[in-house]
């Protein structure tokens, strides 16, 4: 049995650059590696090479998997992410509307059901209004940003249409 070859090293130590590289400690492979020789070898590099490919998988290091499973963790976190996103973006519609008929209740107990309607539409209107001259780029604004300018302005903008509305109107 011939130990290693100038051609049967190199073999041997690129493959254990590219284990090395691939995350793998020195210790791991000596690990995987550290089993008995069989009863014939007659190329030490080549049984050294075989051991190394099946037994050192490339982009199964101890590094590798914990990377992939934070990426797997990163990949299932922005999945729900996006699905709380999208149950926020689902129930903005009813909460500024619930936000909106409120105040006009609070601000104007006394209107008629279409009346309130009306207002409330304005509401949602200087709302929409407020945010463009903020964003005049932004195009059409969604209901969870119409629910943020109510919630930024103080309820300001609403009590002041709520007020034009009503002005001089009998309940």
């Amino acid at each position: 049995m011939r130990l290693l070859d100038a051609r049967g090293l190199g073999l041997v130590v690129g493959l254990l650059r590219e284990r090395l590289d691939a995350g793998w400690t020195p210790g791991e492979i000596k690990r995987l590696l550290d089993s008995p020789l069989p009863d014939r070898v007659a190329r030490m590099s080549g049984f050294v090479a075989s051991r190394l490919r099946r037994l050192v998988a490339v982009g199964e290091s101890p590094r590798a998997q914990a990377a992939a499973a934070t990426r797997e963790r990163e990949r299932l976190e922005a999945k729900r992410a996006a699905a709380e996103d999208e149950r926020v973006a689902q129930t903005a519609p009813s909460l500024l509307h619930m936000r909106i008929h409120d105040l006009a209740k609070e601000l104007a107990p006394g209107l008629s059901p279409a009346r309130c309607a009306v207002v409330e539409l304005a509401v949602q209107q200087a709302l929409a209004d407020a945010w463009r001259r903020e964003n005049p780029q932004g195009g059409k604004p969604s209901p969870s940003v119409l629910l943020e300018v109510l919630a930024a302005s103080g309820e300001q903008i609403a009590g002041r249409v709520i007020a034009e509305h009503v002005d001089g109107e009998v309940a």
